[in-house]
């Protein structure tokens, strides 16, 4: 299969920090004062979820990657040897695709099938990773405007076993609902050809508006410790490749 992914001519990182419970002031404060940290929430969802949905997201953004390693080092240093900063986690990323597809908003072609999917069997055997050695090696993040993408789209999407968010986006001053498909898992190289098989099938298929996907490579994670619950780790087993 051609590959049809841009790679990010400059590298890119981000740090997010996703706790499960509010941070202490300390912590907070630490986080968007010193280090420049900005809150970068998802929305409430509308029913109950897994327990590993961040319900507290941070994130600072880098283009220097030296500037990045520094960041990483003082941030782990810190959480390293501070006393329960928070209970969650703090994965720090290399950004290895940034690209936005159908530009031109082509319409939706349901005749387009995609080439793989997450059968709902094989979800059954995922679960939320758990343990001190248990972090996923990338993961992909797929967003579109909620309400003005094609339903039919967003629903074949679903079916291909995307995990699903939503956030407000703003774009040229004005805001809308961002709905975001999520796939995580190791080795990086499962999550690198979902991300190039989506990117062909959206291109193909159409349907999307504001449409970007990124792949973000992590180059190391600090955990509160093993009970922290994180997203379903997905690796070739689980991976069903039609075509």
């Amino acid at each position: 299969m051609p590959n049809t992914i841009q790679k990010t001519k400059r590298v890119t990182n981000h740090i997010h920090v996703d706790a499960h419970s509010p941070l202490s002031e300390e912590f907070d404060r630490y986080l968007l004062n010193d280090l420049g940290f900005v809150w970068t929430q998802f929305d409430e969802p509308e029913e109950p979820v897994e327990d590993y949905f961040p319900r507290y997201h941070l994130t600072r953004k880098f283009y220097d990657p030296s500037e990045f390693k520094i960041m990483q080092n003082t941030l782990y240093d810190y959480l390293e040897n501070s006393d329960n900063p928070f209970d969650g986690y703090a994965e720090f990323e290399a950004l290895t695709v940034e690209q936005r597809l159908n530009e031109d908003e082509k319409p939706f072609n349901p005749n387009v099938e995609p080439s793989f999917r997450i059968s709902p069997e094989n979800w059954k055997k995922l679960h939320g990773a758990k343990g001190p050695d248990s972090f996923r090696e990338s993961e992909i993040h797929l967003g579109m405007d909620a309400e003005r993408s094609d339903p039919r789209l967003i629903e074949c999407l679903t079916d291909m076993g995307f995990m699903v968010i939503f956030n407000t986006k703003e774009l040229e001053g004005s805001k809308y609902r961002q709905i975001i498909f999520t796939m995580q898992g190791s080795p990086w190289e499962v999550i690198d050809n979902i991300c190039q098989r989506t990117i062909k099938y959206i291109d193909e298929a159409g349907g999307a508006v504001n449409c970007d996907i990124i792949e973000e490579r992590i180059s190391t994670h600090w955990l509160s410790g093993p009970h922290v619950a994180r997203p379903p780790i997905i690796t070739a087993e689980h991976l069903e490749i039609l075509k």
